[in-house]
């Protein structure tokens, strides 16, 4: 099997369906991509833990009817997201209000990994 992290989406979503890879694997993964490319400054806000719970969460109990089972994403920080810091907010609070747009994302099965520039 070739790198997880170079795998497409639909090679990503067949191995979690078949049970070949778990999304707590493919969530490390690219944690571990991630944290290798930290002299990017590509993640303004890391959701890493957070994501391993979420991964951890789907494995236990898989629901592969989703459009994107067990599958963590990185979000744009155009998007507030709840509990997750972004740089339109200045004063530091978190924002609350959470997009349609995660809301669909978090629905069909995906984890957020972080915030992306």
């Amino acid at each position: 099997m070739s790198d997880i992290t170079s795998q497409s989406l639909f090679e990503l979503t067949s191995n979690i369906k078949e049970k070949k890879l778990s999304s707590e694997e493919i969530t490390k993964a690219f944690i571990n991509r991630a944290e290798r490319s930290k002299k990017l400054n590509v993640y303004v806000t890391d959701n890493f833990e957070k994501a391993i719970d979420q991964s951890k969460k789907f494995d236990s109990n898989p629901n592969f009817d989703l459009k994107l089972p067990g599958i963590p994403i990185a979000v744009k920080d155009l998007f507030c997201t709840n509990g997750v810091r972004s740089l339109k907010d200045d004063t530091n609070h978190n924002q609350t209000d959470t997009q349609r747009f995660l809301a669909y994302v978090h629905a069909n099965g995906a984890g957020v990994l972080s915030r992306i520039s």
